[in-house]
């Protein structure tokens, strides 16, 4: 049995295609992906991309309620983490300013942030404030999840955020930034993994159309949205491409430069913006409990980090198209994630009427997708610039999955080559047994490639393997096929 991915790129003198192929023990994935570099290099068109720098940082989605993000900005022009002087707004942090003194209720939505504390936790607010000064830069910077003192986020909401994780008690408080500190110790190291490609081994579009999260837009409070398809992705078809250890350094990338580029970027268009926290809508139509199960243990791992690192960036969860099975993943699920957290995750089954209702209450409809119960372009749209690479015209990505050594497969559509356009195949695997892939152009075979997955330094016998699956956090095997397709033909 094996997964295999495969990818395509096709190209005249002014345009480039490609195609991958990814393989592991049970699925096979075809990218196909149209560029404009120039044809006739020494270096093949992924080759040369190799050398670029990457242009997206989209979105991861924290598994315990704090937020992943995505941003389509070119992450080349990502700012270095710098500790300088936080942005402290004293004029704000008064005893006035801090305390409620109205004669409502305060909101549940509302409780333990600047302006609505009680004086107790004014109280434990200052010791904090006073403890965090005389602390070293590491640990103040820690306070500022975001980027450290350049996250943009002001002084009294990072550390009313620190707070109301541990409800406002001083030594859990103090205990949780030390234990972050130590935690972020190697991400920090690395600048939060800068560089989104080399966090991840491969190109984000490509692990972006297996693993679909993609920012959309503000809600009603300014607070940015994401969609992920929970319900088309696939743990094993991810592992295709990439490995979990990889993924978590994704995950710092996209929180710290991604979701704190927008957040950043929001505070300084709009210096009223306090809150830094988003709100995700998980779709799990298509969602398996086979396949949630399997993603368990990157919940974890994802879940620690969110929780330690980023504490309290949850506006909120918003799960639609939830299976009848789902209530057995969510039962595991509520054992990684704190009750505050757990309190704002919202689920809806596929009663379409009932979440579009909801959604339209928390976004605007010029910013909700068309599909989704908006007026915005749908959410296809966003995918496809996602998972497209800038250079490229078009990227397409198949996952195959191989259950017997005889079991073959082919694209269903054929693909067609204009004149003066070419097309490179790419694939990754994890399968330690052989596929042989035979590319056809019209009637004669173009090319027949052998591809497995390479012998790790690990021993067999200290790894787990089935089917002919490497169950290993080692990187993929990527192939590139090594003759170019030229059109005109299919």
């Amino acid at each position: 049995m094996g997964i295999f991915k495969k990818s395509f790129r096709f190209c005249n003198s002014s345009n480039v295609q490609k195609s991958v192929v990814v393989s592991s023990p049970r699925t096979i994935v075809v990218d196909d992906i149209s560029t404009k570099t120039p044809l006739g290099r020494d270096r093949s068109p992924r080759q040369r991309k190799m050398d670029a720098e990457p242009l997206d940082m989209i979105q991861t989605v924290g598994t315990d309620g704090t937020l992943g993000s995505s941003c389509s900005e070119d992450s080349s022009k990502a700012e270095e983490v710098i500790l300088e002087t936080p942005n402290n707004n004293e004029d704000a942090v008064t005893e006035e300013t801090m305390i409620y003194s109205g004669s409502e209720v305060v909101a549940t939505s509302n409780r333990g942030f600047p302006g609505y504390l009680t004086p107790s936790e004014y109280n434990v607010f200052t010791k904090f404030r006073t403890q965090v000064h005389q602390r070293p830069d590491e640990f103040r910077s820690t306070i500022y999840s975001f980027g450290g003192f350049e996250s943009g986020e002001e002084e009294h909401y990072a550390l009313c955020r620190w707070l109301r994780a541990r409800d406002y008690d001083l030594k859990k408080a103090l205990r949780m930034v030390e234990e972050a500190t130590a935690y972020s110790k190697t991400a920090r190291e690395n600048n939060f993994y800068l560089d989104p490609k080399k966090a991840l081994g491969v190109e984000t579009s490509v692990y972006y159309s297996i693993f679909p999260e993609l920012f959309i837009g503000y809600t009603k409070e300014s607070v940015p949205f994401y969609i992920t398809k929970a319900g088309k992705t696939d743990l094993k078809h991810i592992s295709c491409v990439t490995t979990m250890p990889k993924m978590v350094n994704f995950h710092w990338h996209c929180m710290v430069h991604a979701f704190g580029g927008r957040l950043r970027k929001k505070k300084t268009e709009d210096p009223s913006f306090q809150r830094f926290e988003g709100l995700n809508i998980m779709d799990l139509e298509g969602l398996t409990l086979s396949n949630a199960m399997e993603a368990i243990n990157l919940l974890k791992d994802l879940s620690t980090l969110d929780q330690l690192c980023f504490p309290e960036c949850l506006n909120r969860l918003i799960v639609i198209n939830a299976p009848a099975a789902f209530s057995a993943f969510w039962a595991i699920a509520k054992t990684f994630i704190d009750a505050r957290t757990a309190a704002k995750v919202e689920i809806y089954s596929s009663r379409k009427a009932r979440w579009q209702k909801r959604l339209l209450e928390l976004i605007p409809a010029e910013e909700l997708p068309s599909d989704y119960g908006g007026t915005n372009s749908p959410y296809s749209e966003y995918f496809r610039s996602f998972t497209t690479d800038p250079e490229l015209v078009r990227q397409f990505t198949l996952p195959v999955t191989v259950q017997r050594a005889t079991s073959s497969f082919k694209v269903k559509d054929n693909i067609k080559l204009a004149e003066g356009e070419c097309m490179e195949l790419i694939g990754f695997t994890r399968s330690s047994k052989v596929g042989t892939f035979t590319v056809v152009a019209g009637d004669k075979v173009h090319q027949t490639v052998r591809v497995t997955h390479e012998e790790s330094e690990i021993s067999h016998e200290e790894s787990e393997i089935s089917d002919g699956y490497v169950d290993l956090d080692e990187p993929p095997t990527c192939v590139v096929f090594p003759r170019l397709l030229e059109g005109p033909g299919k």
